[in-house]
C-alpha cells in the first residue's frame, strides 16, 4: 500500500493578532498576540506527528505585505528541522511582483499550477504539474472554476473521483471570521484511489457566537448560574481558549431591584468569574437579550413614576394581570430598555 500524506490548510497570516478582546486580561492579550506563531507551530508539530509528506499552504502568508519578508525568515527558522527529516513546505503565490516567499518554501506554485506528487524508492518527489508528466502518484490543483478560489482538489490520475476541499485559515482574526481554525490532514491511497480527509484543530483562539435558550420561568439570580450549564461550548483542543458571545431568550422573574443585576455588563462579570476568568478555556466576550427573552416584573413596581412611563408605550412594556412585562422589539433592544430603567431609577 502506497499512502501520500499531506496537510493542508489556507491563511498562515504571520505578523497579525487576534482582535476583540479589549477589556480581556493580560495573559489574555498575550496569548492573542502569539497565537498565530503558535498556531504555525501546532501546524509543524502535527505533520511530523502525523508522519505528512509535505504541508500545502493554500493563502497569505503574511498579515500585511509588509510583514512578508520577516515572516519568511520565521518559517524558514521553524520549519528547518523538519525539511532536515524530508517534509516540503509549498505555497499558492497569486502576486504579480517578486516576493521572498522561496526563501522559506521549497515549492511556490502559481494560481492555475498544480503540483505532481510521485514516489520512486520510498522518496517523494514534488514538482509543478505539467501536461507532460507521464507518472504522478498523486495531483493536487487549485480548482478555481466551481469552487471557491481558496479550494484545492487533488486526484489520483487514471481514477475518476476527485476530493476536494476549502482550506481553513489556521488562526481566526475577528469574530466575524466563521472559522474554526486548522488544517486537513489528506491520506491519499495511490493503489486503492482510497482518500480519507481529518479535519484537525490548529487555532491558539477560536470565537462563538452561541443562543443560549433557557426553558421555563428564571429569577433574576439564576441567569449567570444556569448559562454554564446549559453551552454546548468547549475547547477543541488542549491549550485553545473559546471567546464567546452569548445570545440569552429567556423568561425572567424579577423585581424591580433586580432589573441592576440583569445589565450585560454585571452578567458578564459573573460568567467571567464562574468561567475562572478564561482559565477554564472559554472566555466570556458578551452577552445580549435574544428576540424571545423577556422580564416579568412583579406588579408593586407599577406605582412607581419609571413604570408609569413605561406602561404609557407599549413597544417597551406590557401589562398583564400579574406583571409587567419588558420585551424587546425591532427598534430598542431589552438590554437598552433596562439601561434606561436603571437611569431613571437613580435618577428619582
Amino acid at each position: 500500500m502506497s499512502v501520500i500524506r499531506f496537510l493542508h490548510t489556507g491563511h498562515l497570516r504571520l505578523g497579525a493578532a487576534p482582535g476583540g478582546l479589549a477589556d480581556s486580561p493580560g495573559w489574555l492579550r498575550q496569548l492573542s498576540a502569539n497565537a498565530v506563531r503558535r498556531a504555525v507551530l501546532h501546524l509543524f508539530e502535527t505533520a511530523g506527528r502525523e508522519d505528512a509528506s509535505l504541508i500545502l499552504v493554500h493563502g497569505a502568508t503574511a498579515g500585511t505585505n509588509a510583514d512578508t519578508e520577516a515572516a519568511c525568515v520565521w518559517l524558514n527558522d521553524n520549519f528547518a528541522p523538519l525539511r532536515k527529516q524530508g517534509l516540503r513546505l509549498v505555497t499558492i503565490d497569486d502576486s504579480d511582483h517578486p516576493s521572498p516567499l522561496n526563501q522559506a518554501f521549497d515549492i511556490v506554485l502559481r494560481p492555475n499550477e498544480g503540483l505532481a506528487v510521485s514516489r520512486t524508492h520510498n522518496q517523494l518527489r514534488l514538482q509543478p504539474l505539467t501536461e507532460t508528466h507521464s507518472h504522478v502518484d498523486l495531483a493536487i490543483l487549485p480548482d478555481g472554476h466551481e469552487v471557491p478560489s481558496s479550494t484545492t482538489a487533488w486526484r489520483i490520475p487514471d481514477r475518476s473521483r476527485t476530493v476536494t476541499l476549502p482550506a481553513d485559515t489556521i488562526q481566526p482574526l475577528t469574530p466575524a471570521e466563521h472559522s474554526c481554525g486548522g488544517a486537513a490532514l489528506v491520506s491519499a491511497d495511490t493503489t486503492s484511489a482510497h482518500v480519507t480527509v481529518q479535519q484537525i484543530p490548529m487555532a491558539v483562539l477560536r470565537y462563538e457566537t452561541e443562543q443560549i435558550d433557557l426553558r421555563g420561568d428564571v429569577s433574576a439570580s439564576e441567569v449567570a448560574e444556569r448559562i454554564p450549564g446549559q453551552t454546548d461550548i468547549q475547547p477543541a483542543r488542549q491549550g485553545q481558549t473559546v471567546v464567546v458571545d452569548w445570545i440569552l431568550n429567556a423568561t425572567i422573574e424579577a423585581s424591580a431591584a433586580d432589573l441592576g443585576a440583569l445589565r450585560p455588563t454585571h452578567l458578564l462579570q459573573q460568567l467571567r468569574s464562574r468561567f475562572q476568568g478564561g482559565h477554564t478555556g472559554i472566555w466570556p466576550r458578551s452577552i445580549s437579550f435574544g428576540p424571545e427573552a423577556r422580564i416579568h416584573l412583579s406588579k408593586e413596581a407599577a406605582g412607581t413614576d419609571t413604570f408609569r412611563w413605561l406602561a404609557g408605550d407599549s413597544r417597551f412594556l406590557r401589562e398583564t394581570t400579574d406583571a409587567l412585562i419588558l420585551q424587546p422589539n425591532g427598534l430598542v433592544s431589552l438590554e437598552d430598555i433596562i439601561q434606561a430603567v436603571c437611569c431613571l431609577e437613580s435618577a428619582a
